[in-house]
C-alpha cells in the first residue's frame, strides 16, 4: 500500500517545491516572440510567433516544438535533478518520504540490475500462472494480478465524468 502512495507524494512534495521555488510571473504575450517583419494579416501565425521559432528550432529528439513544450522539457529536467540528488544521499532516516522517493527512484534505475535480473523477478509469479489448470485457479490467479495492479483479462475503474464531474 505504501508503495502506491509513493508518486502522490513525490508529486505533493514537487508541487510545494515549486509553489515556493523562483519563478517568473505569468506573462500572456511575449513581445520579443513576435516577427514584425511579417504582415499579420498576411500570416498572423509566424508574425506572432516567428522570432520564437527562428530562435528555438526544434530538437532532434522532438516532432514539435512550442514554447509550451519546452516549459515541460525544463520541468522534466527539473524533476530528474531532484530525484538524482533525493536518491545520490544514502543516509535518509528510514520511512521517511526522503529515504522512499530514493529507494524507489534507485530502483527504478538500476539499468545494469535490471538488465542483469532479467525475468527472474518475474519467475514465481509466471510459475504459478503456469500452474493454473483448473478454472478456480484462474479465478484466484486473475484476483492475485488485480491486487497486483494488473488488469487481466479485463479491467474495471471508476473515474467521474470529464465534462460533467457531478456524475
Amino acid at each position: 500500500m505504501k508503495m502506491r502512495l509513493l508518486p502522490a507524494v513525490l508529486l505533493f512534495v514537487l508541487a510545494v517545491t515549486a509553489a515556493f521555488g523562483k519563478s517568473e510571473p505569468p506573462r500572456g504575450v511575449y513581445a520579443e516572440d513576435l516577427d514584425r517583419s511579417i504582415d499579420p494579416c498576411q500570416d498572423f501565425y509566424e508574425y506572432a510567433n516567428g522570432a520564437w521559432r527562428a530562435a528555438n528550432p526544434i530538437p532532434p529528439s522532438m516532432t514539435r516544438w512550442s514554447r509550451r513544450w519546452a516549459s515541460g522539457e525544463t520541468a522534466k529536467e527539473q524533476l530528474r535533478s531532484i530525484l538524482d540528488e533525493v536518491s545520490a544521499r544514502k543516509v535518509w532516516k528510514k520511512g521517511t518520504v526522503e529515504q522512499q522517493i530514493a529507494d524507489y527512484y534507485g530502483s527504478c534505475m538500476d539499468q545494469a540490475r535490471i538488465d542483469h535480473l532479467g525475468l527472474t523477478p518475474l519467475q514465481p509469479l509466471l510459475a504459478d500462472i503456469d500452474a493454473a489448470k483448473t478454472p478456480a485457479d484462474l479465478q484466484r490467479m486473475i484476483g492475485r494480478l488485480h491486487g497486483l495492479q494488473i488488469s487481466v483479462p479485463f479491467g474495471i475503474k471508476a473515474s467521474s465524468g470529464n465534462h460533467n464531474p457531478g456524475q
